[in-house]
C-alpha cells in the first residue's frame, strides 16, 4: 500500500494547479515522460520490484507500461496487462456495492447480519454498517502483513466465516475499531445473496 500511496501522491502532484508559479501547463507527453522517468528511477534504486502504470487523459491513453518483474523467482516481467493482487482495495468497492443496493431499496445499513447468517456470533446485534466500519468485533482471519502457512492453505469463503465468526468476539460490537477482513468476507457474501450474482459479476455490471 505504500507504493500505491506514493504513486497517488505523484499523480496528484502532476495534476495539481500551477497557481502563482506560472509554469507551462504540462502536456500529456510531458506527464508521461515524467512518470516514465520516476518509474525507471525507482526501479533502478531497488525501491520497487515491479509496477504497472496507466494514465488516461480525456479518453486517450497517456502512458501504459510495465516496469520491473512480477515474480522475483521466475523473473517474469511486468507488462501493461499484468494482473496484480489488489488486496484491500476491494473493500472500497464492497462498500460502494452495498450502498448501491441500499439505493435500490434491497438493503439497509441497519440490517442485522442474522438476516443472512443467523448462526454467527451476535448476528442479531451486528449491523451491515458495523461490518463496513470495522466495529463488528469479528476476529480478523488475516491479521498479519505476511502470509504464513495457515493463510496459504486453500479455504472457501464459507469455511473461513464459520471458523472466525462463530467464536468469541474480540470486543462488544460498536465499542472499538479493529480492522477485520472477516467482516468484509461476510459483507461480500451478503452482497452476493442480495444481488443474486457473484461479487465479481456485480462489480462488472454495476461499477
Amino acid at each position: 500500500m505504500r507504493i500505491v500511496r506514493r504513486w497517488l501522491l505523484v499523480l496528484l502532484a502532476l495534476a495539481a494547479p500551477l497557481g502563482a508559479q506560472q509554469r507551462p501547463v504540462p502536456t500529456p507527453a510531458s506527464v508521461a515522460a515524467r512518470i516514465d522517468a520516476l518509474a525507471l528511477q525507482y526501479q533502478a534504486e531497488g525501491r520497487v520490484a515491479g509496477l504497472s502504470v496507466a494514465v488516461l487523459h480525456e479518453g486517450q491513453t497517456v502512458i501504459a507500461r510495465g516496469y520491473g518483474v512480477a515474480n522475483l523467482e521466475t523473473g517474469e516481467p511486468v507488462t501493461d496487462t499484468t494482473l496484480f493482487a489488489v488486496g484491500s482495495v476491494t473493500k472500497q468497492f464492497a462498500t460502494v456495492s452495498a450502498l448501491l443496493l441500499v439505493e435500490a431499496g434491497k438493503l439497509s445499513l441497519d440490517d442485522r447480519v442474522s438476516k443472512w447468517y443467523p448462526m454467527l456470533t451476535r448476528a442479531g446485534d451486528i449491523r451491515i454498517r458495523d461490518l463496513v466500519a470495522h466495529v463488528s468485533g469479528y476476529p480478523d482471519y488475516y491479521p498479519l502483513d505476511f502470509v504464513d502457512r495457515r493463510m496459504a492453505a486453500p479455504a472457501t469463503t464459507e469455511s473461513i466465516i464459520r471458523r472466525y465468526a462463530t467464536g468469541p468476539l474480540d470486543f462488544e460490537p460498536g465499542t472499538r475499531w479493529s480492522y477485520s477482513n472477516t467482516g468484509f468476507l461476510i459483507l461480500g457474501r451478503i452482497i452476493e445473496r442480495v444481488s443474486g450474482m457473484p461479487f465479481g459479476r456485480f462489480l462488472e455490471t454495476r461499477i
